[in-house]
């Protein structure tokens, strides 16, 4: 029979994980927290079948605007979830069509949270197989936004039940 023991660096680095994953554990539980707080302009709350994307997307540092689990019968088909930088500034600067630099810096961190999820979308579909139409894509909208659905540039909102393909796909 042969024993193993732990020499006293390994047994350290053993600690600090499970610690790490503690400090993990309790950040997404406060973050899933702050959620039950989270509404539209009409009160309604997260939908419950996009709750735990709109948290895990927070907790990674992309921060969701908007987002919805989708409909049969009206709107978009799919889930979705729009992110932005938190609070846009002015885009003008009074009385003029010149953006202010707070807009330009805001734009800019939108660019940077691009970048973030198309690495994190490329590096999670690097070992999948997964169809076009189902797979997690980036769509742009102004100011650097952009949304985060799956299909993307297939569906588009309002036609039967709910769904209508955009004239460039078949």
């Amino acid at each position: 029979m042969y024993c193993f023991t732990m020499n006293s660096e390994f047994s350290k680095q053993e600690k600090n994980i499970e610690e790490r994953l503690k400090e993990k554990e309790e950040y997404w539980s406060a973050v899933n927290q702050g959620m039950d707080d989270v509404g539209d302009a009409l009160g309604k709350k997260i939908d419950s079948e996009i709750r735990k994307t709109v948290v895990a997307l927070n907790v990674i540092g992309l921060p969701p605007k908007m987002s919805c689990e989708g409909h049969l019968y009206w709107g978009c088909p799919h889930p979705w979830v729009d992110i932005e930088w938190p609070d846009e500034p002015e885009r003008y600067k009074s009385g003029t069509r010149q953006e202010t630099d707070e807009y330009k810096r805001w734009i800019a961190a939108n660019k940077e949270l691009r970048g973030m999820a198309e690495r994190l979308l490329e590096e999670f579909y690097s070992n999948r197989k997964a169809a076009e139409e189902t797979k997690i894509g980036i769509e742009d909208a102004s100011g650097g936004r952009f949304r985060l659905q799956n299909g993307a540039n297939i569906f588009v909102g309002e036609g039967e039940y709910g769904i209508k393909k955009k004239k460039n796909q078949n």
